[in-house]
């Protein structure tokens, strides 16, 4: 990723062009015009909900006028999931936002809610820092170990739990009223994950008219099937065409970021049993989880009369968000930049050019407390990446007292001091002279490092306090030892913040923005 950023020779054969120069985005804009008139344009916006009545309103102006899109996308995490998809959506508001003054072109920013998904592990839960600074861990159950795509995963009763947690969680913050009810509304029992998510996700960002559309939404399954079906018709092409690529960037020095597999298709079938792959099989497909064979023709007759069966996987998807949507820019994070460089070649396929791929903002959140009490204990925030036992042991050593961190350090020159005079008094000394004399001065500053391990452990004991002030800052800005955007979810924020922290966000993204486009 740095090296697209930096607009390495070797990372920009991949892509489209500089996502920071605007002259990349006016090319890409005007070969949209040529795709997208009047009647795409109206199937296009078939497939977006507006999250307010000026978004409605520009959703018109779009169709009327013409004009392209920003996107981005997540997979339907429990309450938003983690920070990167709030920074995500942020940048592409922003970005379309800059391109629209820039271009004087409509830009509308749209979110991808991945409804089809089915990795419900990776989206049943949510990561809070609750009013103690502990990170908890909130997860809501299922026992339906079928791979389900999240529009067909319905929330159920057991979210009263995950709402009782959160309750505990937000409930001394000021703004969590607010929060909590727009959740409530959204997770209610029956409701899909899905709807949930991309209800959560509206009432977040309708400040900002916000449009989203639903991988599941029929007028996107009509629109994009004629992809799909080139899709199972050209499968063994596309693989050629990946493994090419593939090829190309390990030449290059890279590696592939979504691995190939070999005789199957870049298509789902849905079934009784979840989300399947369709492998090829003699006159069709076959399924391995509920090892059913599909014909050609019975495959053809579903994407006409029921397209919803199907859906596209992780290559095929931003060619099918291409086919509907005209399609401006991406916002993406690192693993996406590295696979839609992956598929580059994979939109000419289907008679199209990708679009430009934008790094997503990458944001921290630093409480003011947070920030006051990391310097009074004389760190830096980078500082907050090493190791908690390294951590603590650097703060009780600062915290140790004067005097017994110069008794130590004396100690260990008398020795060393001591035993250079000694050997140095011994009129020509044999070797095995000085190493045992090496070895006893070795083991003496080993027993004074054991001293000094007891001594901190003791401060430690003493500076619990401080040590307690790490663990919290840790919790927040490197939770789980990783970044804070990949861990933690945005509602806590929000409901000390409230929706200020969007919009003072996004402002500066815009400011940042605004100077290095051009």
């Amino acid at each position: 990723m740095r090296q697209y950023i930096e607009g390495h020779h070797a990372a920009m054969q991949f892509f489209r062009g500089d996502p920071f120069c605007l002259a990349t985005h006016e090319a890409r804009i005007a070969e949209l015009s040529t795709r997208f008139g009047r009647s795409e344009r109206e199937a296009a916006a078939a497939a977006l909900r507006p999250s307010s009545p000026r978004a409605a309103e520009r959703l018109a102006r779009f169709v009327e006028e013409g004009g392209a899109v920003v996107t981005t996308g997540q997979q339907t995490g429990l309450f938003t999931g983690p920070l990167y998809t709030v920074h995500k959506i942020l940048g592409a508001i922003t970005l379309a936002d800059v391109l629209e003054k820039k271009l004087d072109k409509v830009v509308l920013p749209v979110f991808w809610s991945a409804s089809e998904d089915h990795d419900w592990a990776e989206v049943n839960h949510a990561w809070m820092i609750d009013g103690g600074g502990r990170l908890r861990r909130l997860e809501l159950p299922s026992d339906d170990l079928r791979p389900l795509p999240m529009s067909d995963r319905l929330v159920d009763a057991e979210i009263e739990l995950v709402f009782s947690d959160t309750r505990q969680t937000l409930q001394s913050k000021p703004y969590a009223g607010d929060y909590l009810t727009l959740l409530q509304s959204a997770y209610q029992p029956g409701t899909s994950v899905a709807a949930a998510f991309r209800e959560t996700i509206e009432g977040i960002f309708a400040p900002f008219d916000l449009l989203t559309t639903d991988a599941s939404d029929p007028a996107l399954k009509r629109t994009s099937a004629p992809i799909l079906r080139a899709a199972l018709e050209g499968a063994a092409e596309h693989e050629a065409v990946l493994q090419r690529t593939s090829r190309k960037l390990a030449e290059a020095g890279y590696h592939t970021q979504v691995n190939l597999v070999s005789g199957a298709a870049n298509v789902f079938l849905h079934t009784e049993a979840g989300r399947e792959r369709l492998h090829t099989a003699p006159g069709g497909w076959r399924t391995r989880l509920s090892r059913q064979q599909i014909s050609t023709c019975k495959i053809g007759r579903l994407l006409k009369e029921d397209p919803r069966r199907l859906s596209p996987n992780v290559f095929l998807r931003p060619i099918v968000e291409s086919s509907v949507f005209p399609v401006v820019a991406y916002v993406g994070g690192p693993g996406e930049i590295s696979y839609l460089g992956q598929i580059s070649e994979l939109f000419g396929c289907f008679g199209m050019s990708p679009p430009v791929v934008f790094p997503r903002p990458s944001v921290l959140f630093l409480p003011a407390d947070i920030r006051t009490s990391v310097a009074k204990l004389g760190l830096e925030i980078s500082d907050l990446s090493k190791p908690e036992s390294e951590l603590s042991t650097r703060i009780a050593r600062s915290f140790m007292a004067p005097p017994t961190r110069d008794a130590l350090a004396a100690l260990r020159s008398s020795i060393v001091d001591g035993h250079r005079a000694l050997l140095e008094s011994v009129p020509d000394p044999d070797p095995s002279l000085e190493r045992s004399v090496g070895a006893l001065r070795n083991r003496a500053l080993s027993d004074v490092a054991e001293l000094e391990r007891k001594l901190l452990r003791h401060t430690k004991h003493l500076q619990s306090e401080q040590l307690r002030q790490v663990a919290r800052a840790r919790a927040v800005l490197r939770p789980q030892s990783a970044p804070q955007e990949r861990v933690l979810n945005v509602f806590p924020f929000l409901a000390m913040y409230g929706p200020n922290l969007l919009r003072d966000t996004a402002a500066v993204m815009r400011d940042d923005l605004v100077g290095r486009l051009a």
